[in-house]
């Protein structure tokens, strides 16, 4: 499996899963927050990431579960990812990380 790893406002990727077929949007979601957890104790300042919530949304039509992540690293941040699995072998994975107070409904009305 390999991980974006990225600091931007957000951005929109698709990848290759593992080859189980029974690999779900809820096992991507936890073995990311994984995998950023443990990049997280190798920084030099560390950050912790604590998971709030984890619902099912719809953006553009189509049903994503969105995982609410609260990184503590120089302040707190609001971290939601995204993801949709297209295939047995491609998710969709969103990342939008909010400092600015805006909510993610505010921005999941954008996908039409």
């Amino acid at each position: 499996m390999i991980f974006p790893y990225s600091f931007s406002d957000g951005y929109t990727i698709c990848h290759h899963l593992s080859d189980d077929p029974d690999y779900s949007e809820e096992d991507y979601l936890a073995d990311y927050v994984n995998f950023m957890t443990d990049m997280g104790t190798e920084d030099d300042d560390g950050w912790v990431l604590i998971v709030r919530d984890t619902i099912k949304v719809t953006l553009g039509g189509n049903e994503y579960l969105r995982m609410e992540v609260d990184n503590d690293y120089q302040g707190k941040t609001k971290i939601f990812y995204y993801a949709r699995k297209i295939d047995d072998n491609l998710m969709c994975v969103v990342q939008l990380t909010l400092t600015s107070g805006k909510t993610p409904e505010e921005f999941e009305k954008l996908f039409v």
